[in-house]
């Protein structure tokens, strides 16, 4: 399989003998910097009769990464094959296959920070009409993108911020689910960012969904949408109590000790009062002390001793 799709690309090394001799250099419209393996791409790109050819190319590399995903099988000579192809071709692809590119690639922990700049100076442009570039993107196709460039610890901020906008933009942010919604707490969280108008428009549809049903969370979506608040110091008195009483609900069953200890640390960090959960670590571990407001979970960390080449500049 994989080298049927390949295999349309591969160049040949003499293709250049192949030209028309009067056809000049400018005419040919290739940059410099691209790699020579892809030159017969760029000849098919500007040759409209085959942009189909190129569409089903791109269609049938999103279908095995996303195969390959949903196995997490790394290969790493196709991973860099695929690689290599996606890095020349991003900007002939329909945006939702490169979001299910991106994922699939995040979800087999491939390092795709050249490919993630690469689509940054592209596709999000402050100065270019990305509501309109984007129009066709379903709002998974956006937490797509969301979770790729946040997994991979992209730190441009321009980035989600143009994401919230197209969240935000023809109410696309109210058909996701509530994992989701979670998610995006937890997207921005991974690189410390605050954006306060798509925060607040999260927690409003979680606190009137929660309104509907009670069971609109489980405790574990709770735990994580506390966890991520804690790691930016964010905090929303309107819904953060109600998630409180969600992550502590059937007594924290199901939920491993070192969660527990993580939860409690966080809800120190955003002074909430759980004692329902310093109740129950107390339980399963009588001896450990609470007391310290910035708690920190010694239980599984033990001190480490300071090292010796340090030790003889503090004698």
């Amino acid at each position: 399989m994989r080298k049927k799709v390949f295999e349309n690309y591969k160049i040949n090394n003499n293709c250049k003998t192949s030209l028309d001799k009067n056809q000049t250099e400018n005419d040919i419209n290739i940059d410099e910097g691209k790699n020579d393996k892809f030159l017969s791409l760029y000849f098919l790109i500007n040759n409209n009769e085959q942009n189909e050819i190129i569409m089903n190319m791109t269609k049938n590399v999103t279908k095995i990464l996303y195969s390959y995903s949903k196995f997490n099988m790394h290969i790493d000579e196709l991973n860099n094959e695929i690689l290599l192809f996606l890095q020349n071709m991003y900007n002939y692809m329909d945006y939702a296959d490169l979001s299910q590119c991106l994922i699939s690639l995040t979800k087999i922990n491939c390092n795709i920070n050249i490919l993630l700049s690469k689509i940054d100076h592209s596709h999000f442009n402050v100065n270019s009409n990305y509501i309109y570039l984007f129009r066709n993107c379903t709002s998974i196709d956006l937490m797509n993108y969301l979770l790729s460039f946040s997994r991979n610890l992209y730190m441009k901020k321009d980035v989600y911020n143009i994401l919230a906008e197209l969240f935000i933009n023809n109410n696309k942010i109210y058909t996701l689910e509530n994992i989701d919604l979670i998610n995006i707490i937890y997207a921005y969280s991974k690189i410390y960012y605050i954006h306060n108008k798509l925060f607040t428009i999260v927690d409003n549809i979680l606190i009137s969904r929660l309104d509907i049903n009670q069971n609109y969370l489980s405790p574990q979506l709770a735990i994580k949408y506390i966890n991520s608040c804690a790691k930016i110091l964010y905090k929303n008195d309107n819904i953060i109590y109600k998630i409180v009483e969600i992550a502590h609900k059937n007594n924290f069953q199901d939920i491993q000790i070192f969660d527990l200890f993580k939860l409690l640390s966080n809800s120190k960090k955003l002074n909430l009062n759980f004692k329902t959960l310093e109740n129950h670590i107390k339980i399963i571990s009588p001896n450990f002390t609470l007391d310290s407001p910035t708690y920190q979970n010694f239980y599984y960390k033990a001190s480490k001793d300071i090292h010796v080449r340090k030790k003889k500049w503090i004698w």
